[in-house]
C-alpha cells in the first residue's frame, strides 16, 4: 500500500514536471513577431569589430531562429516581450545612439552594453522610454560624456553600472548635469552602483551624506579611481546593510577609519592604492562578515596580522602587497579555513611559514613575494586547488617540495626565484599538467638536470633556471616542449656542445638565454628558419669568438647579448640592420672589439634603446647613436676625438650616458643642457678641459650622477644649483678647479656622494652641507681649504655620513666632540637592521640597469679605489691638516668605524680609552703628532686591527700585548723613544725619556702608507684589506668577515714597495 501510493506520486510528479516543460517550451518558442523585428533592427544598426566577429553574441541572431532563443535575449515566458537584452563583450564599435531601436523595447528590465567599444560615441538618449528597467550595465562600454538625464527616472532601478575606464581615454565621463545627488534622488531602490572611474571630485563635499541619505537600501557600492580625496566620513554607517565597498585608487590620504569595522553586513573591503598610511586597525581581519579584504599598495600603511583570528573567520580574500605590514605569520592563520587568495608580496614579514599553514586546503593562491621569510617553503600538500605560488625575492632555504612536483595538480605558476633553495629539480616539474610558468633563477639549484618523459605535452611557456649551480650538459627534453615561449639557463655551469638544430622542435621560442655557462657552441651553418621566431637572444660569456653569421636572417630580433666573449675585429656593419633594422638592444661589452667596419655606420634610422660597447679596444672618431637611445655606454675604450657639438642634441631620451675611461678630449658640448631626460653622466677618465657648462648645475631637472673627475677641467663649480636640483652624486675630483664651493649645492637635498678632493679649491669648511640629509660621501682632500670648523649646534649634522675626508688642507682648531656627537650614521644603534649593500642609484625602474658609486680615499704614491661603496663602510680621514687640542673621546662613540686617520696633524693629550669601544676598527693612523702618555690597554681588544701606525709621538710605557697587538712590527710604534716591550728591542727597565719628534712636516702627504702594511685577521666580524701590487699597480679589496664560533682566522702579510 505505501510503496504503491509512493510510486504514485512520483508518476503524478514527473507528469507535473514534463508538462510545465513542456509549456515552458511552447512560450518560449512564442516570439512576439513585432520583437522579432526590432532585434533585427538593432542587428543592422550595430557595427562589429571585425577581428572579433567570431565572439559577438549577434551571429546567433537569425530570423529562421526563435527570437527568444538567441544569445543574450530574454523573453518573459508569459507575454513573450524581450525583458532583457545582454549584448556584453560582443565587440560592438558603434550603432547606439539616440536614435537606437534598443529604446523600442518598452518592456525591457535588464539591459548590458558592457565591455564594448563604443570609443566615439556619447552616451545615447531615450532611456526614458524605458521605464521599466531594473537592471542597467554600460560599465566599460567606451561611452563618455555626460551621464543621461533621463537615467535618474528610471525609479524602478535596482542595480547600475556606470564604471569607465579612465586611464588612457581621451574622452571622460561625467556626471554634472545631472549631479551626483540629482542623479540617484528617484532612485531609491538601488543596490548595486558602481560609478568607478568616473571624477567625483566636485561632489566630494556632499557625497557620502548624499549616499546615505538617498539610497537606504545600497548593498553594493563601486566608487573605484573617482579622484576622491579626504577622509572616509562615519554617515556611510547609515548605509546599513552594505555588503561591497569598493574604494580603490582614490587619494584619501588619511588613516583607516576604525568605524569601518562597525560594518555588520560587510564582506568585501577594497581600499587599495589609496594613499592610507598609519597602523591598520587590527579589528577588520576579525569582522565576521568579511571576505575579502583588499588594501595592497599603500606604501605608507603599516600593521601586523592579529596574533589570534577567530575560529568562526570567512574570510577568502587577503590583500597587502605593496604595504609596510611586518612580523610573522601567526599560527592561528589555521583558522582561516575559507581562505583562497593570499597575497603579501613586497611587505616586511619575515620568520618561517608555520606548519599550521599546511591545513588551509582551499588555497588557490599565494603570493609571499619581496619579503624576508625564511625556512623551508611549505609544501602545501593538502592544497589540491593551488593555481600559483609566489615566493620570490625571500631567504627560503632547503630543497623544493616533492610536492609541487608530484602533487598539486592544478598549479599554473609557480616562482621561487631569488631565494637559496638548494638541491635537484625534480624533473616532474617540467610536465605538470598546467605548469605554464615556472621561475627557478637566482637560487643555488645545483646538479644535472634529467631527461624527462612526454615532454611534447608539456604546457609551459615560460622557463627561467638563470644564476643557479647546475651542471651537465642541458636535457634534449628541453627542447622537446612545442609551446616553450621564454627560455632562461644563463649563469650556470652547464656544459656540453650546444648545436642549435636541437631547438627545430621549440618552433614558438621567442626569448632563448645561455650566457654564462661553458658551452662550446656550432654556429657554422646554422639553418637561421630555426630561429624564426626569436626575439631576444644571449650568448653572453659563451667562449664565443666571432659574431656568428646566421643573426643575419633573424627578422624578428630585437635584443642581441654578446657580451663578454672573446670576439676580435670590427664590428661589421650588417650588426645594426639585424631584426629588420628593429634592434633595441644591443650588448657587445667586455670583447676585444678594434673598430668599426667602414663606411662609419649611421645609427640615425636605427630604432637602439640600449647600446653597450663597453670594456673593448675600440677606437676612432665618435660613434653618433640612435635618437632613440636611453642608456649609452663607450667607456673603457680607446675613443680618442672631441665629442661633436650638437651630440646631446641627439641623446634627446637618453637616461644614461658613460664615456669614461677613453682619451676624449676638448671641451664638453654645452648641447648637453639640452639633454631633459639625464639621469646618468659620466664623463669621468678623459681629457676634457675648458671650464664646466654652468647650466649643469641649473638646467636639468632630471640629472642624478654628475662624474667629471680626473680630466683637465678648470675654471670654478657652476654656481647656480637649481632649487629643485636633484643631484644624488656630484664628482670632479683629479681636476683643476678652483674658487668656492657653490652654496647652491644645499638645493640638492638628495645628495649622496660629494667629491671634489685633489683640486684648487678654497674657501672654509661648507658647514652648510650639514643639514643634506642623505649625504653619506663627502670628500674635500688635497685642495687649499682651511680655518677651524665651526660646530652647528644641529642634532641633525650630517646624519648618515660614512665616508668623510679632509686630508691635505689647511684646516686648523681643536676638533668638536659635539661634531663627532652627530654622526649617526657610524652608529650601530642607528643602523640595527642595515645588512651590506652597494651605493647605486637605480635609473630605469624594472631594468636591471643602475650606476655604482665609486670613490678614492687615500693616495700617498697610489690610489685605493673604491669601486663599490658598501653602506656599512665608514672612514674618518682628518690626516695632513693643522688641528691641535686633544682627540676627542666621542669618536669611541662611532662603533661602526673602520678606517681612522688623524696622523700628520698637531694633536696632544693622551689616546682616548674610548677607542676600545671601536670593535669594527680596521685600519688606525695617529702617526706624526705630539700624543703623549701610554697606550690604553683597550686597544687590545680591536680584534679586527688590521693596520696600526703610531709612530713619530711622545708615548711612553710598555706596549700593550696580545691579539692582534702581537701581529705588527715594530714600524708600528717607532719614533716614540719612550715606547718599550715588543715588537721594540728595547726591554722596558732600559727606556729612554721621550724626544721631541720632527716638527717639520706640516708639508707632506700623509695617507696610509703603503711602504709597510701590517695585515691581520681576527674573530669576529669586521673589515679586511686585501692588498697586491701588480705591474706596479695596487689592487685592493676591502670586504666583510663573519663572526663565528670556530675560534680566531688569521692572515698575515708583509708589504713593501
Amino acid at each position: 500500500m505505501g510503496n504503491s501510493l509512493m510510486h504514485t506520486c512520483l508518476y503524478c510528479l514527473l507528469k507535473l514536471f514534463v508538462g510545465i516543460c513542456f509549456l515552458s517550451s511552447i512560450v518560449s518558442s512564442q516570439c512576439l513577431e513585432h520583437q522579432r523585428s526590432v532585434l533585427l533592427q538593432i542587428k543592422q544598426e550595430l557595427s562589429i569589430d571585425p577581428h572579433f566577429v567570431t565572439d559577438s553574441k549577434l551571429l546567433s541572431w537569425t530570423p529562421t531562429k526563435n527570437c527568444c532563443l538567441w544569445d543574450g535575449v530574454t523573453c518573459d515566458l508569459q507575454t513573450g516581450y524581450v525583458v532583457g537584452l545582454d549584448l556584453s563583450n560582443s565587440s560592438i564599435t558603434s550603432g547606439i545612439n539616440g536614435s537606437t531601436s534598443i529604446f523600442s523595447l518598452h518592456h525591457l528590465q535588464y539591459l548590458s552594453i558592457a565591455g564594448n567599444e563604443l570609443y566615439s560615441s556619447p552616451f545615447p538618449s531615450g532611456f526614458s522610454r524605458l521605464s521599466s528597467l531594473t537592471h542597467l550595465n554600460f560599465s566599460w562600454s567606451g561611452f563618455f560624456g555626460q551621464v543621461p538625464a533621463e537615467i535618474s527616472f528610471l525609479r524602478k532601478l535596482v542595480s547600475l553600472d556606470l564604471s569607465f575606464y579612465p586611464f588612457g581615454s581621451e574622452e571622460p565621463v561625467t556626471l554634472q548635469n545631472p549631479d551626483i545627488e540629482t542623479l540617484v534622488e528617484n532612485l531609491t531602490r538601488l543596490r548595486v552602483l558602481h560609478l568607478d572611474g568616473i571624477d567625483l571630485s566636485m561632489a566630494e563635499s556632499k557625497l557620502w551624506a548624499v549616499l546615505s541619505t538617498k539610497l537606504p537600501n545600497l548593498r553594493v557600492l563601486g566608487l573605484s579611481n573617482c579622484n576622491l580625496a579626504g577622509v572616509l566620513h562615519p554617515s556611510l554607517l547609515q548605509l546599513e546593510k552594505l555588503t561591497d565597498l569598493q574604494l580603490s585608487g582614490n587619494n584619501f590620504s588619511s588613516r583607516v577609519p576604525d568605524f569601518l569595522a562597525k560594518f555588520s553586513s560587510l564582506k568585501t573591503l577594497h581600499l587599495s592604492c589609496c594613499g592610507l598610511y598609519g597602523i591598520f586597525p587590527n579589528s577588520l581581519f576579525l569582522m565576521r562578515t568579511l571576505r575579502s579584504l583588499d588594501v595592497s599598495y599603500n606604501s605608507n600603511l603599516t600593521g601586523t596580522l592579529p596574533a589570534e583570528f577567530p575560529s568562526g573567520s570567512r574570510l577568502e580574500v587577503i590583500n597587502l602587497s605593496g604595504t609596510m605590514f611586518m612580523g610573522n605569520l601567526p599560527h592561528s592563520i589555521v583558522n582561516l579555513v575559507f581562505l583562497q587568495d593570499l597575497e603579501i608580496s613586497q611587505c616586511s614579514f619575515s620568520g618561517s611559514i608555520p606548519s599550521s599553514f599546511e591545513n588551509l586546503t582551499e588555497l588557490r593562491y599565494l603570493d609571499f613575494g619581496r619579503n624576508n621569510f625564511s625556512g623551508p617553503v611549505p609544501s602545501l600538500a593538502l592544497s589540491e586547488k593551488i593555481t600559483g605560488l609566489i615566493f620570490f625575492d625571500n631567504h627560503f632555504s632547503g630543497f623544493i617540495p616533492l610536492s609541487y612536483a608530484n602533487g598539486l595538480t592544478y598549479l599554473e605558476v609557480l616562482d621561487l626565484r631569488n631565494n637559496s633553495l638548494k638541491g635537484m629539480i625534480p624533473p616532474a616539474l617540467f610536465t605538470k599538467p598546467l605548469l605554464w610558468r615556472l621561475d627557478l633563477s637566482q637560487n643555488q639549484l645545483n646538479g644535472q638536470l634529467k631527461e624527462f618523459q612526454n615532454a611534447s605535452s608539456s604546457l609551459l611557456r615560460v622557463m627561467h633556471l638563470s644564476e643557479n649551480e647546475l651542471q651537465g650538459p642541458i636535457p634534449v627534453s628541453i627542447f622537446k616542449i612545442r609551446g616553450l615561449n621564454v627560455l632562461g639557463l644563463s649563469s650556470n655551469q652547464f656544459n656540453g656542445t650546444i648545436n642549435f638544430e636541437m631547438i627545430k622542435d621549440t618552433n614558438e621560442l621567442t626569448t632563448l638565454d645561455l650566457s654564462g655557462n661553458n658551452f662550446s657552441f656550432e654556429v657554422s651553418g646554422v639553418n637561421s628558419t630555426l630561429f624564426s621566431h626569436i626575439g631576444k637572444l644571449g650568448l653572453g660569456s659563451c667562449n664565443l669568438k666571432e659574431i656568428p653569421g646566421f643573426l643575419t636572417n633573424l627578422m624578428n630580433l630585437f635584443y642581441l647579448d654578446l657580451s663578454n666573449n672573446k670576439i676580435k675585429g670590427e664590428i661589421p656593419k650588417w650588426i645594426w640592420k639585424l631584426g629588420n633594422e628593429n634592434l633595441v638592444y644591443l650588448n657587445l661589452s667586455n670583447n676585444m672589439l678594434s673598430g668599426f667596419d667602414k663606411p662609419i655606420p649611421n645609427l640615425s634610422p636605427g630604432n637602439l634603446v640600449v647600446l653597450d660597447l663597453h670594456s673593448n679596444l675600440l677606437q676612432g672618431p665618435f660613434l653618433m647613436p640612435s635618437p632613440s637611445i636611453i642608456h649609452l655606454d663607450y667607456s673603457h675604450n680607446q675613443f680618442s676625438s672631441s665629442l661633436p657639438s650638437r651630440i646631446f642634441e641627439n641623446l634627446t631620451y637618453a637616461s644614461f650616458v658613460s664615456l669614461s675611461s677613453n682619451h676624449f678630449n676638448g671641451e664638453i658640448p654645452f648641447s648637453m643642457c639640452e639633454s631633459w631626460n639625464l639621469f646618468v653622466l659620466d664623463l669621468s677618465k678623459n681629457h676634457f678641459n675648458g671650464s664646466i657648462p654652468e647650466c649643469l648645475g641649473n638646467s636639468n631637472s632630471f640629472l642624478k650622477v654628475l662624474n667629471l673627475r680626473n680630466n683637465e677641467l678648470h675654471g670654478i663649480l657652476p654656481k647656480r644649483f637649481a632649487e629643485n636640483c636633484t643631484l644624488r652624486t656630484l664628482d670632479v675630483n683629479q681636476n683643476h678647479l678652483e674658487g668656492p664651493l657653490p652654496r647652491s649645492l644645499a638645493n640638492c637635498g638628495d645628495l649622496e656622494v660629494l667629491d671634489v678632493g685633489n683640486n684648487f679649491l678654497n674657501g672654509s669648511f661648507p658647514f652648510w652641507l650639514e643639514t643634506l640629509p642623505l649625504l653619506r660621501v663627502l670628500i674635500l682632500r688635497s685642495n687649499f681649504f682651511g680655518g677651524s670648523i665651526i660646530y652647528s649646534p644641529s642634532k641633525t649634522s650630517f646624519p648618515l655620513l660614512q665616508i668623510i675626508d679632509l686630508a691635505s688642507n689647511k684646516f686648523r682648531g681643536n676638533l668638536s666632540s659635539e661634531w663627532f656627537k652627530s654622526w649617526k650614521g657610524m652608529m650601530k644603534q642607528e643602523k640595527k637592521s642595515q645588512s651590506s649593500q652597494v651605493l647605486r642609484y637605480s635609473y630605469l625602474v624594472l631594468t636591471p640597469f643602475y650606476y655604482k658609486d665609486s670613490v678614492t680615499l687615500v693616495n700617498k704614491g697610489f690610489n685605493m679605489e673604491l669601486e663599490k661603496i658598501l653602506t656599512i663602510f665608514t672612514s674618518i680621514d682628518l690626516s695632513n691638516n693643522l688641528f691641535e687640542g686633544e682627540i676627542p673621546e666621542k669618536i669611541g662613540d662611532l662603533d661602526l668605524l673602520y678606517v681612522l686617520n688623524l696622523s700628520n696633524n698637531h694633536l696632544t693629550g693622551q689616546i682616548p680609552s674610548s677607542f676600545g669601544k671601536l670593535k669594527e676598527l680596521g685600519s688606525l693612523d695617529l702617526s706624526e703628532n705630539r700624543l703623549s702618555g701610554t697606550i690604553p690597554q683597550q686597544l687590545t681588544t680591536l680584534t679586527f686591527l688590521s693596520v696600526l701606525k703610531l709612530s713619530q709621538n711622545l708615548l711612553v710605557g710598555e706596549i700593550p700585548q696580545g691579539n692582534q697587538f702581537g701581529t705588527f712590527t715594530s714600524a708600528a710604534f717607532e719614533g716614540n723613544i719612550g715606547l718599550c716591550g715588543p715588537p721594540l728591542t728595547k726591554t722596558c727597565s732600559h727606556a729612554l725619556p721621550p724626544m721631541e719628534p720632527n716638527a717639520d712636516r706640516g708639508n707632506g702627504t700623509w695617507g696610509i702608507d703603503w711602504n709597510y702594511y701590517w695585515i691581520g685577521f681576527g674573530c669576529g666580524g669586521g673589515m679586511g684589506l686585501n692588498i697586491g701590487f701588480v705591474a706596479g699597480t695596487v689592487a685592493i679589496n676591502i670586504f666583510v668577515m663573519g663572526r663565528g664560533r670556530g675560534g680566531r682566522r688569521r692572515f698575515y702579510t708583509y708589504i713593501h714597495q
